[in-house]
């Protein structure tokens, strides 16, 4: 796996241990079998965020009564936090880059496209994962295809991606074919 691919794992990770309402939601809909809605709502979600920009958002604590951004409790991966040397309480301020957030979001439908791809090709959970793949690839997010492209590629899913018929595909292909050639051939 590349060092990109790891990270998506344990991002996501630790947004589905942690108290992301995204996350528990993007569960809830893999049991519903709604693929659909599980990217459409991950990719609403990461379009809010700006990626190319570094701002930090400020994600207010669950003690906060101003409820500012109170949906995004927990989604994300990284939290800087003071603790006091006489206590042992710590303050914690959540701050993400948009950056961190968008990854975030990308990072869970990784990992649940992945757990379905990685199923018996015969099973139901395996062909949910193909119909994720088609929804994925109907995005108009030229960094999130970017990104999903690889991913199936770094785990092993090439031939899932060889079956997706898009312009996108054929153009990253292209455009990454002396990176990819030895991963496609395997």
């Amino acid at each position: 796996h590349s060092q990109d691919s790891e990270s998506y794992e344990k991002i996501s990770e630790n947004a589905l241990h942690g108290d992301s309402l995204l996350a528990k939601t993007c569960t809830l809909l893999i049991d519903l079998g709604e693929v659909a809605s599980l990217v459409e709502i991950c990719l609403l979600t990461a379009s809010n965020f700006d990626y190319r920009e570094r701002q930090e958002i400020y994600v207010s604590p669950p003690n906060d009564s101003s409820n500012k951004f109170r949906w995004e409790k927990g989604l994300y991966h990284r939290r800087q936090g003071m603790s006091s040397s006489t206590t042992t309480t710590s303050a914690v301020t959540p701050l993400v880059t948009n950056k961190e957030a968008v990854k975030t979001c990308f990072a869970l439908i990784f990992h649940h496209l992945s757990n379905l791809l990685d199923s018996p090709v015969n099973a139901p959970s395996y062909q949910l994962g193909e119909k994720m793949v088609s929804v994925c690839a109907a995005s108009q997010d030229e960094e999130f295809l970017d990104k999903l492209f690889s991913h199936l590629i770094e785990r092993n899913h090439t031939d899932v991606l060889l079956r997706i018929q898009s312009p996108v595909l054929e153009s990253w292909l292209e455009k990454t074919r002396d990176d990819n050639l030895d991963r496609l051939l395997r």
